[in-house]
């Protein structure tokens, strides 16, 4: 019990390398390592190359292969390849650094990941992690999930637009796309 107590959680944060979705995930990070929480931040091999380098002494950086070390070059142009590959060799290569954190005195004990890189789910599974997705859209896209969640908008959706207390009207366009095609996103 006494040394349950000594462990200090270490969370592993994994933010999409995306424009908007890695600075909300540090703050978070940041947030986290204030309540004395071990933070690792991890981010994409290529990504890393072109940061200035981070003087944050609370979050730790590690680096996860997306496939692409060197730049996305023609698959800028092909989202569904890019995705594919961050799926397959992002999935390896997380669960090589859950591993090498396994044997140092601050094992990973939880992962916290961007929700669109929805694989991690099934890497923190097979670790036997503890795992959250973190939401970085805005607001507004929070409260369409908070609608649907209490029944207070059903999906499929069967008019449009969508008129939300305080939004202008919403076409399918604006919303997540599970809400105007949910057959796309089985649970």
């Amino acid at each position: 019990m006494e040394e349950i107590a000594k462990k200090r959680a270490h969370v592993l944060v994994v933010p999409h390398s995306w424009q908007g979705h890695i600075n909300p995930m540090l703050q978070f990070s940041r947030r986290l390592a204030s309540k004395g929480v071990k933070v690792t931040l991890a981010i994409t091999n290529y990504l890393f190359k072109t940061l200035d380098p981070m003087s944050d002494s609370q979050v730790a950086l590690a680096t996860i292969s997306d496939g692409h070390d060197e730049g996305w070059g023609p698959l800028a142009e092909n989202l569904q390849a890019y995705l594919a590959d961050l799926k397959s060799v992002g999935s390896q290569s997380l669960g090589d650094l859950i591993e090498a954190y396994a044997v140092t005195p601050h094992p990973i004990t939880c992962l916290v990941y961007d929700s669109i890189l929805t694989w991690i789910f099934d890497v923190a599974r097979k670790y036997n992690l503890m795992r959250a997705p973190f939401f970085t859209q805005a607001c507004a896209v929070n409260y369409v999930f908070f609608l649907i969640y209490h029944g207070k908008l059903s999906v499929p959706l069967s008019s449009w637009p969508v008129e939300i207390l305080g939004l202008p009207p919403l076409s399918v366009n604006d919303l997540p796309s599970f809400v105007g095609c949910p057959e796309s996103y089985p649970i």
